[in-house]
């Protein structure tokens, strides 16, 4: 195993700062766009970029650098009501520079199909891949096993974490940074909000996803705490299952209840928000009728992140075979050309408003 070297130094870089400084504006201007109707911080952090960024260094090398801990909000998302944490914008700076650094390191390390998180690995390189294997090879592909981890974020050890992180890094200033990263955040776990919790849960998680294949399990996918497994063979897969929940239970983590081995020919895998098939693939039942829902009330006179909303979902629907559905359900109620003329005005009150500033 190689050490991970000199990670402190790669944080440090003004070109690294500048990087996640610019990443985090970014991720600011599509709230932004998101939600017009909120006033907007943007400009105030660009013109003061380089305070920030010299107050972030200068804190970093006299090891003074602490969190700020903003209140928490709760936010229903897919039915369920999850814990907010939205860090600073400094600190939201620092947990940039510091996957930055990690990055090359960590992503090497990853299972192919674990999908959250890492650039270039979204849900539709799982599903699509899924897809062909269902299609391509039925002998490997007859049963399937599905896992859920119970309140993966919050329940993932601290302690644990971090051992993990030193068993790797050769660095004692990265690590000095990492333990105030990790350790400081309210509640348990990892927050939900911070950019480095999904790294950081893929990176703890890691150990299992090898774990199942070196069971030989030919097909295995995993978003964040949502694992697909196919295989040839009911009974293996219900022992695959036990020896999955011990090995979370080594990591503290625990499997939820409602764990599924079923025949692919009898219903279809429910992964990634849509239902997966031998040659087909249907949106939830669940998102079709939200986004039905949502159009008839919002349609006519969308604001531009109605319009926006409206014009992604729509994008979905092109997945899968949903022309009827459109038809009848979206197409009557929203124009697409004014939404995008919507859309077009927006971004470019957005770019006056950016050339006013400079």
């Amino acid at each position: 195993m190689r050490w991970w070297k000199h990670l402190f130094e790669t944080v440090m870089k003004e070109e690294t700062l500048g990087m996640a400084f610019d990443a985090v504006i970014e991720s600011k201007k599509d709230e932004d766009r998101r939600h017009p109707e909120r006033p907007s911080r943007v400009q105030h952090f660009i013109g003061k970029k380089d305070v920030i960024l010299k107050g972030i260094r200068l804190d970093l090398m006299r090891r003074s650098y602490h969190l700020t801990i903003r209140p928490s909000f709760d936010r229903m998302e897919r039915g369920k009501l999850r814990r907010i944490t939205p860090p600073s914008f400094r600190d939201s700076v620092v947990f940039h520079a510091i996957i930055i650094a990690l990055e090359p390191h960590m992503v090497p390390s990853f299972y192919y199909y674990s999908l959250g998180s890492i650039p270039g690995k979204g849900p539709w390189v799982g599903l699509n891949n899924l897809a062909s294997k269902l299609n391509d090879d039925r002998k490997h592909t007859k049963y399937c096993l599905q896992i859920d981890i119970r309140k993966f974020y919050e329940s993932i050890p601290r302690d644990k974490l971090y051992e993990k992180f030193k068993r790797h890094i050769k660095d004692d200033a990265f690590l000095w940074l990492l333990k105030i990263v990790i350790d400081e955040q309210p509640g348990t776990g990892l927050p939900l909000g911070a950019f480095t919790s999904g790294w950081f849960a893929n990176f703890y998680l890691s150990k299992v996803d090898h774990f199942i294949k070196a069971k030989k399990v030919k097909y295995y996918y995993r978003y964040v705490d949502d694992m697909v497994m196919l295989g040839p063979n009911k009974k293996k897969l219900h022992a695959l299952r036990k020896d999955i929940d011990e090995e979370l239970h080594k990591l503290g983590l625990q499997m939820k209840h409602n764990w599924q081995v079923y025949k692919i020919d009898c219903r279809k895998v429910d992964f990634l928000g849509f239902r997966t098939g031998r040659g087909v693939r249907i949106d939830r039942k669940k998102n079709m009728l939200e986004f039905s829902r949502f159009t008839k009330r919002y349609g006519r006179s969308p604001t531009p992140s109605q319009a926006s909303s409206i014009e992604s979902r729509r994008g979905r629907c092109r997945k899968f075979a949903s022309r009827t559905f459109l038809e009848e359900h979206i197409e009557p109620f929203t124009s697409r050309e004014k939404n995008r003329r919507i859309l077009r005005n927006e971004s470019r009150r957005i770019h006056e408003i950016s050339k006013r500033a400079v």
